[in-house]
């Protein structure tokens, strides 16, 4: 199964001023997993109040599909290693 994304007009506007001939561009992410990790810390203010805060790192490969005039031209390896970052706010009650 793959992910579907789209280009913008940039990319196709920019490889028809290169190549010509580019009426449409695409690319679709094949489905991936990979490894998390999690770190994470509550912080007590009160009875009711408390902060949290939390950092994911993501360590994950995906296989593109490159597609111009619906044509597939190439596949290429994407890495995607985001870091997460949240804070939060909790009230009990």
């Amino acid at each position: 199964m793959w992910l579907d994304s789209t280009t913008s007009p940039a990319l196709t506007n920019a490889l028809d001023g290169i190549i010509g001939g580019v009426d449409s561009t695409d690319i679709n992410l094949s489905n991936s997993f990979g490894f998390a990790a999690n770190v994470g810390l509550d912080w007590e203010l009160s009875d009711n109040w408390a902060v949290n805060a939390n950092v994911w790192w993501l360590d994950l490969q995906t296989e593109a599909k490159i597609f111009i005039n619906d044509t597939e031209v190439t596949r290429t390896k994407v890495n995607v290693n985001p870091l997460v970052f949240s804070l939060g706010l909790a009230w009990r009650f």
